[in-house]
């Protein structure tokens, strides 16, 4: 049922990629959506790796749902340091004022995007040094 951190941290990547694309062409929304998208792979290997909690719930419900996500996130924060809960709210708001709402622009979202870019360089980091512990 779970994605090896590492998987999951490579699929965060592609999604930062894509972001990139559809910044590059204007499209705001589809950026927003592909940065909420990495974050919530970030977060979810992270949790994984380190065993919060948060992943324990999220197994026995079996799904993540934004609030355990943002759980998750202040959780690892207190462990690994503040780019995680910067890099979850940055991308939860592109989500909400970028996918959902909408209004928002490339130029708008540069900011919280470089925030989401962090938080995965970040976790490479941490991944490399712990690597999961077998379930």
């Amino acid at each position: 049922m779970a994605t090896p951190p590492a998987n999951r941290l490579e699929l965060a990547e592609h999604y930062l990629r894509d972001a990139e694309v559809y910044m590059g062409e204007g499209d705001a929304a589809n950026a927003c959506e592909k940065a909420y998208s990495a974050a919530v792979e970030v977060v979810i290997a992270l949790a994984e790796a380190l065993k919060v909690p948060e992943y324990e719930e999220a197994m026995k419900e079996g799904k993540w749902t934004a609030f355990c996500l943002g759980r998750a996130a202040n959780r690892l924060s207190e462990t690994l340091g503040k780019w995680v809960v910067r890099g979850w709210s940055s991308a939860f708001f592109l989500y909400v004022w970028g996918a959902r709402v909408g209004g928002i622009t490339v130029e708008d979202m540069r900011q919280y995007f470089e925030e989401v870019k962090e938080m995965c360089r970040e976790a490479k980091k941490v991944l490399r040094e712990r690597p999961a512990s077998p379930s």
